[in-house]
């Protein structure tokens, strides 16, 4: 799974007929809870640890590293590009996304904040697979990758996750690591209740009765557990197993231009899009 989320070729799991993308102007507005973003840790001394991971805020250091990643056809085969970036400053525009803002973008912007991570392996790992958890190593060693919530609104109306991890690093369990230790500590913040408006395929089952239009109690829209998706490409089962490993469930699969077709060449193309959701534990 990537970032983005375009299919190069179908899932070989058998599911029903893909349905068409996504539609703003369709979606229904409910009540749920989201992690409140205020609450949020400061970027700069935020840390996840995992058994050989170290998933900290990204940093401009990181650019050599990350536009590494971004050049492997590998994994870049399955973002939306489809394509390795053409050069440092690509990379460094796509980075950007991920970079704590600076005072003057703080003033001038209301970008969210990120639970977005560089995935880094961690250093002082003992021969018998044990770690040092002391603070000077807790900034971890090769960036191998990154992953978290690129999206606070997706495309589906909830936050969306995702990640990417260099190809020398695929086969290893790191992908099912990061997942499993990053949903750790999304499930941990604080949360607060909100009017979102989502898209009708998430809720289908959820809602009392069956209705939008609001529970027993009354109060405006209706109350719907809160949900995390994942959009993964067609054919691209390895990561759908990480997510079923890591309690995400399939619910739909659409379709989408297939943005790395050149404009004008033939007839155009879709891509199947499957896409997954989790609802959080329990705090």
């Amino acid at each position: 799974m990537a970032l983005t989320t375009v299919a190069i070729e179908s899932s070989s799991q058998a599911r029903p007929n893909a349905t068409p993308a996504p539609d703003p102007a369709s979606f229904i507005r409910i009540r749920t809870t989201l992690p409140r973003l205020g609450a949020l840790p400061p970027i700069p001394a935020h840390r996840i640890l995992t058994g050989r991971l170290v998933l900290r805020p990204v940093a401009e250091r990181d650019l050599s590293a990350l536009h590494a990643l971004r050049t492997q056809a590998e994994v870049m085969r399955w973002t939306a590009t489809g394509r390795p970036d053409r050069d440092l400053e690509e990379t460094k525009a796509w980075m950007k996304n991920w970079l704590p803002p600076s005072p003057e973008e703080k003033a001038e912007t209301e970008r969210l904040p990120s639970f977005n991570f560089a995935i880094c392996l961690r250093k002082g790992e003992d021969e018998d697979g044990t770690t040092d958890d002391t603070v000077e190593k807790e900034e971890g060693g090769d960036v191998i990758g990154i992953g978290g919530c690129h999206r606070w609104k997706g495309k589906f109306g909830w936050p969306e996750v995702g990640y990417m991890i260099r190809r020398e690093g695929w086969g290893k369990g790191l992908a099912t690591e990061f997942l499993e230790g990053w949903l750790k500590a999304w499930d941990g913040l604080e949360r607060e209740e909100v009017e979102i408006e989502v898209d009708e395929r998430t809720i289908s089952g959820l809602v009392k009765g069956g209705s939008w239009k609001g529970e027993e109690d009354g109060v405006g829209a209706a109350k719907v557990r809160e949900q995390l998706v994942a959009i993964t490409a067609g054919g691209n089962d390895k990561s759908q197993r990480v997510l079923e490993k890591c309690g995400f469930e399939w619910f739909t699969t659409w379709l989408e231009d297939d943005l790395t077709q050149p404009q004008g060449e033939g007839e155009k193309k879709m891509v199947e899009l499957p896409t997954y959701r989790r609802f959080p534990e329990p705090r």
